[in-house]
């Protein structure tokens, strides 16, 4: 029983390791749109929108809320390759016939989607803050407790994808 514990736990991290090597190597490029995206989005409601009446301070709220729309969206995007994946190569197929339970081969695909939803998109905050100085006012801002909403939001983007 304990080797099998062993070995599961074993193939498990394999299987993790495998999925974020293969996103690894597009990281640069995933990282580049997410920044383009949160530039332009961050820059049009910090210099735009204001010149229309909308308050200044609408930018913070803008980069804030640019962290969980590029989770959501990068966690799509990997929801759109798994259903692609049924119909194409049909990789899920080979993970469900390793010694692994079912249960696990889906809890490393949700952990996998958290983990590349986080990547991207844990430098927009400070990114942001430095591309747009002194239009961004992060002294609200409390570290601890972004960091917990953040896991927690990428863990729940994961598992319903």
């Amino acid at each position: 029983m304990n080797v099998y514990k062993n070995n599961s736990i074993k193939i498990f991290c394999l299987l993790l390791w495998r999925d974020l090597r293969v996103f690894l190597k597009d990281y640069r490029d995933c990282l580049l749109n997410s920044l383009i995206w949160m530039t332009t989005s961050v820059g049009v409601s910090c210099y735009l929108l204001p010149m229309f009446g909308m308050t200044t301070t609408f930018g913070t709220f803008i980069l804030a809320s640019s962290v969980g729309s590029l989770s959501f969206f990068e966690v799509m995007h990997s929801t759109g390759f798994f259903v692609s994946d049924l119909e194409g190569n049909n990789q899920i197929s080979y993970d469900l016939t390793l010694p692994l339970a079912q249960r696990f081969v889906f809890l490393q695909k949700a952990l996998v989607w958290s983990i590349r939803a986080m990547l991207p998109s844990i430098v927009v905050v400070p990114i942001g803050k430095i591309v747009f100085w002194n239009k961004i006012d992060l002294s609200q801002f409390v570290f601890y407790k972004f960091m917990l909403i953040f896991f927690i939001a990428n863990l729940m983007f994961g598992f319903i994808g």
